[in-house]
C-alpha cells in the first residue's frame, strides 16, 4: 500500500496504476492464509478470493488499518501529466487535424511529435522527450500494402497453371495481387503504439483505426474505435475514453 498513499505509479499484473484512478481498495484479514484456507476447504485459491468479496464470508475486510490517509486530487485532474494527450498518426495528416482540433475544444493539450522542435535528437530521443504524457491516441491509416512472399509464390504458380497466354497470366496476377493485398498503417505508427503500450499501459492507449487497414497483431485489450471518413464519427466515444481516464474535459 505505500506507493498507493504515498500517491505514486506502481505496477500490478503487468499495468502501470495511477493510484488517482483507484475508487476502492479491499484488504481481507483471515486467521489462516489463502492457501491454508483453500486446502481445508477443497477449493482452488482464485474461489477463496472470489468467497472474500462476499461479505464476511471469508475474513474481515480491514483497509482502514493499512490505509489512513489516502491519495486525493480533485477530480478530472491527473497528478503527474496534467493535460496532455499524445496523438500518434501516419501518413494522412486529415485525422490528426479533426483529433488535434477536438482535444483542444475539450481544454487539453495534443502533442503531435513531428510539430515539436528537435534540437538535433534522433527520432527515439524525441519520441522519448515529449512523451509525457498521461494518454495517447494512435490513428492507423491504410498507408501502406502487405503481401507475403509465400502467398505470392502461390499465386504465381495457381495462375501459371491455367491453360492461358502470358498477357492474360500477367493480368490475373496483377489482379489477385491487388485484391489480396492487406491494408496496413506505417511501421513507426506500430512501433509508437508499441512504446505507449509499455510506458502507460495498455488502458492509456486508444486506437483509432480508419477504414479496414489491418490492426496489428499480439496487441489484446486495447479500445479500438474506428471510422469511415472523419475523427468526428467517433467523437463521442472518444469523449468517454477520455472521461474513463479521468480527464475533465469541455464538451
Amino acid at each position: 500500500m505505500e506507493p498507493y498513499v504515498n500517491n505514486e505509479e506502481f505496477m500490478l499484473f503487468g499495468r502501470r496504476i495511477d493510484p488517482q484512478l483507484i475508487e476502492e481498495i479491499s484488504i481481507y484479514e483471515t486467521e489462516k492464509n489463502v492457501k491454508e484456507i483453500a486446502s481445508s476447504a477443497s477449493k482452488s485459491i482464485d474461489e477463496v478470493l472470489e468467497d472474500m468479496f462476499e461479505e464476511d464470508k471469508i475474513g474481515k475486510n480491514v483497509p482502514d488499518k493499512f490505509i489512513t490517509s489516502p491519495p486525493h486530487t480533485k477530480k478530472g485532474k491527473l497528478k503527474k501529466f496534467g493535460n496532455k494527450v499524445f496523438i500518434v498518426h501516419g501518413h494522412d495528416y486529415k485525422p490528426v487535424k479533426e483529433l488535434r482540433t477536438m482535444l483542444t475544444e475539450f481544454g487539453l493539450e495534443p502533442i503531435v511529435l513531428h510539430e515539436q522542435p528537435s534540437a538535433s535528437r534522433t527520432l527515439v530521443e524525441k519520441l522519448e522527450k515529449y512523451s509525457d504524457v498521461g494518454y495517447a491516441f494512435v490513428i492507423l491509416t491504410p498507408d501502406d500494402g502487405l503481401f507475403s512472399f509465400k502467398e505470392l509464390r502461390e499465386l504465381i504458380d495457381k495462375i501459371e497453371a491455367m491453360k492461358v497466354d502470358k498477357g492474360q497470366q500477367d493480368m490475373l496476377l496483377l489482379d489477385s495481387f491487388l485484391k489480396s493485398i492487406s491494408k496496413v498503417a506505417r511501421q513507426n505508427v506500430i512501433l509508437e503504439f508499441g512504446y505507449f503500450i509499455g510506458s502507460l499501459g495498455r488502458d492509456r492507449v486508444c486506437c483509432l483505426h480508419k477504414g479496414d487497414v489491418q490492426r496489428p497483431s499480439d496487441m489484446q485489450g486495447i479500445v479500438y474505435i474506428s471510422f469511415k471518413d472523419s475523427v468526428n464519427e467517433a467523437r463521442n466515444m472518444i469523449i468517454k475514453e477520455l472521461e474513463e481516464a479521468r480527464y475533465g474535459i469541455r464538451k
